[in-house]
Parts: C-alpha cells; sequence; structure tokens
C-alpha cells in the first residue's frame, strides 16, 4: 500500500531528454513538470531582523513530485492524464516544463536512455538546480553529488506509462488535426501573414 512521502523522503520524477558524452561535458539534460500561476498576491511578508516587510507575490511556481495525494507515482497514463486535467481545470494554473542538467554518472550506465524516467532525491534536485541557475559552478556540481555519491533510481513503471502516454498524445494531436484540418490551415495562414506584416 503506498504511503505519503515526508519531505525527507521527497523525490523527484525525471524524463532523460538528451545525453552529451563529451569528453569536457559528460551530462544529460532531463525534464521535470511544475505547476505555475499568474495569480497575484499582496497576503505575504518578508521577516528580516522582527521587520515585517509586505509584499506582491507574483506568481507561483511548485515543482511536481507526484500525482496526488493518494499516489506516490506516476506509473499509470491515466494518472498522467488526470494530472495535467486536475491542474489545467484551475482558472491561471498551468503545467509547465523545466530542465536541468544532471552528471551522467549518477545514472546506471544501461539505463540512461531518452526517455526513460527517473527518481532522483531532493539534495539532488537542490544542487542541480542551484547548478542550473548559475550559482554554483561546474566543478562544485560534480565534485558535490560524488562526495555525497548522489544517484538516480530508474522508475521502470513510470517510463512505460510516459512513454505510453506521449505515444496517446500524439495520436490524439494527429486526430484532432485531420478533423478540424480546416480550421488548422486557416491558423497556419494567420500566422504567416503576421510574420509577413512584420517584415
Amino acid at each position: 500500500m503506498e504511503k505519503i512521502l515526508t519531505e525527507s523522503h521527497v523525490n523527484i520524477p525525471v524524463i532523460i531528454d538528451d545525453v552529451k558524452d563529451e569528453e569536457d561535458f559528460k551530462m544529460s539534460r532531463c525534464t521535470y513538470f511544475s505547476v505555475s500561476s499568474t495569480l497575484l498576491s499582496s497576503d505575504q511578508s518578508f521577516d528580516l531582523l522582527e521587520e515585517q516587510i509586505p509584499y506582491l507575490m507574483v506568481g507561483v511556481t511548485g515543482v511536481i513530485s507526484q500525482p496526488s495525494e493518494k499516489s506516490l507515482l506516476f506509473d499509470d497514463p491515466q494518472k498522467i492524464t488526470d494530472f495535467f486535467d486536475a491542474v489545467e481545470k484551475k482558472p491561471d494554473f498551468y503545467v509547465d516544463i523545466n530542465d536541468i542538467w544532471l552528471p551522467n554518472f549518477v545514472f546506471s550506465e544501461t539505463m540512461s536512455e531518452r526517455g526513460n524516467v527517473f527518481r532522483i532525491s531532493l539534495d539532488l534536485f537542490k544542487i542541480a538546480f542551484q547548478f542550473q541557475n548559475e550559482q554554483i559552478t561546474e566543478k562544485e556540481f560534480l565534485d558535490f553529488c560524488k562526495k555525497m555519491n548522489l544517484q538516480a533510481n530508474f522508475s521502470s513503471g513510470e517510463t512505460k506509462a510516459f512513454s505510453i502516454w506521449g505515444k496517446l498524445q500524439i495520436e490524439g494531436a494527429k486526430m484532432h488535426y485531420h478533423t478540424n484540418k480546416e480550421l488548422w490551415l486557416k491558423h497556419v495562414d494567420d500566422v504567416k501573414l503576421k510574420s509577413f506584416e512584420e517584415l
């Protein structure tokens, strides 16, 4: 039976998008999901040396670790669809796809292929996020991962689910195109016209 993750046991699903194995750069670009909002909120304040500094929160982004409170893994295509549907039903919220770089040595060599899903610890995600945002150097990033022996864990069920879900999305897009071909072509013509007018 699944249990809800505590903060110390949170792990983030990442999908390998591209593997670089060059002499001076051996890293894999991975994607992950986040939920973002464009909402404004004024009910926030910084607590600095006992001084409350009011500020406006402009949007928010939350990294996704699981599809719902009741389920830990995206191990079924329907769970992925339900996750997207649940977010997109909320006004001003949307699912975003982001990327981070991870050292190739954190992956099992036999499983480090494009499309494979891995689970990474919060520690590994945090340090990769810092590297992505140029807060630390590549050497600091690699040294930390080696020192802490950080590893990514292959998630076979999620890999299969995302593969099936991706194929279903492509088939759905093809079907939508064929049943709405006139609208699609009109949209393409509008884009071409606007692009021409901007020249």
